[in-house]
């Protein structure tokens, strides 16, 4: 495993939303869990930003020079 690559982890906790107990239980209910990751696939995006840029292809950033 690689150690030091770009990476993020988060947390939202929202006032007044499910406890993790809670969710667990309602996630065995297959309507629940249908909606439940539909939901995180609609507002969770990662991508690359577009650019123009020449590239060196024989670069290689996990190697120190």
């Amino acid at each position: 495993m690689e150690r030091g690559s770009l990476h993020s982890h988060f947390l939202i906790w929202l006032d007044g939303g499910s406890n993790p107990t809670d969710i667990h239980q309602k996630l065995q209910d297959s309507s629940f869990q249908a909606r439940f990751f539909d939901f995180f696939e609609d507002i969770i995006h990662h991508h690359l930003p577009d650019i123009l840029a020449e590239l060196d292809l024989k670069f290689d950033p996990r190697v120190e020079h």
